[in-house]
C-alpha cells in the first residue's frame, strides 16, 4: 500500500471557467463601447455649457489687488475678524463694569469657573424655586475694575 493517502477528487460541475471568461469579456468590450459612444455627446454638452454659460463673478480669484465691486461694505475683512477676536478675547480675561450705575461687573472666564467650581450650581427647590448653592467656599476677594473699561 501507498502510503500517499486516498487521492482527493474536487467538483469540476460547478462553474465553466470558459463561459465565465466569455462573460467578463463581453462585459468589458460592451462597457468600452457604451464609453466611446458617450464621448462626442459629453464633449457637445461642454462645449454648449461653455458658450451658455456667464462669466465668472469679477470677485472670483486671489489676486490681491483686484478689488470687490462698490459698494465695497468690508475693506479688510481678515482685519475686521481679527480685531473683532481680539476684543472678545480681551472681554474673556479682564475685569471690567457691565453697567456702572448698577454696579454690575465682569470677571474674567477663568476666576468665574473657579468660582462656580468653589460655590456649586443653584439647585431648585421642590417649590420650583431656586435654592441657594450648598456650602460655599470662602471666595478670594477680586480686584477692582479697571477704570475706563468697558465690556
Amino acid at each position: 500500500m501507498s502510503e500517499q493517502g486516498p487521492k482527493i477528487q474536487y467538483e469540476r460541475t460547478d462553474a465553466d471557467l470558459k463561459a465565465v471568461t466569455k462573460v467578463g469579456v463581453g462585459i468589458a468590450v460592451l462597457a468600452t463601447v457604451v464609453a466611446l459612444a458617450l464621448l462626442p455627446i459629453l464633449k457637445g454638452m461642454a462645449s454648449r455649457q461653455s458658450r451658455e454659460d456667464a462669466p465668472p463673478a469679477p470677485i472670483a480669484g486671489f489676486d490681491p489687488a483686484r478689488q470687490a465691486p462698490e459698494p465695497r461694505l468690508q475693506g479688510e475683512p481678515f482685519g475686521d475678524w481679527l480685531a473683532l477676536k481680539a476684543r472678545q478675547e480681551a472681554q474673556l480675561t479682564s475685569y471690567g463694569w457691565v453697567d456702572e450705575d448698577k454696579g454690575v461687573t465682569r470677571i474674567p472666564i477663568d476666576r468665574a469657573m473657579k468660582m462656580v467650581l468653589e460655590r456649586g450650581l443653584p439647585a431648585r427647590a421642590a417649590g420650583g424655586e431656586a435654592a441657594p448653592a450648598a456650602s460655599p467656599a470662602p471666595a478670594s476677594p477680586a480686584p477692582s475694575p479697571a477704570p475706563g473699561a468697558h465690556r
